[in-house]
């Protein structure tokens, strides 16, 4: 009996191995068909924005593919800032951590010191 249930549990991992193996072709085959799109975070992470020269944070609930221009836009609640709008473009005004948006807050108040 021991040797039957050795050989199912077997044919089990081959069979996983087997689907997982099919899993990456699919995905590699979408890769090179400019299918495949890797999100770079999932809802109901934080997401942070400056406004009004403070750092804001608020809960990601959608995530938007611009299928003209490949670019991701996110949509969040904001709890805290009633002047933002509630979507927005990782790296432009939108970062999913503190410090990045920190960074992006400096730059912004270099660029109006100038005048810019």
């Amino acid at each position: 009996m021991k040797k039957l249930e050795q050989a199912i549990e077997d044919f089990g991992l081959l069979l996983s191995t087997i689907d997982a193996q099919q899993q990456v072709q699919e995905l590699a085959q979408a890769k090179a068909d400019g299918r495949l799109v890797v999100l770079p975070c999932k809802i109901g992470e934080k997401v942070y924005r400056y406004c009004n020269d403070a750092i804001n944070e608020g809960t990601i609930i959608n995530i938007l593919l611009n299928v003209k221009t490949g670019e991701i836009g996110l949509e969040y609640e904001m709890p805290i800032c009633y002047t933002c709008s509630r979507s927005g473009t990782l790296g432009k005004n939108l970062f999913l951590t503190r410090e990045e948006a920190e960074k992006a807050l400096q730059e912004g108040l270099k660029w109006r010191e100038r005048g810019l």
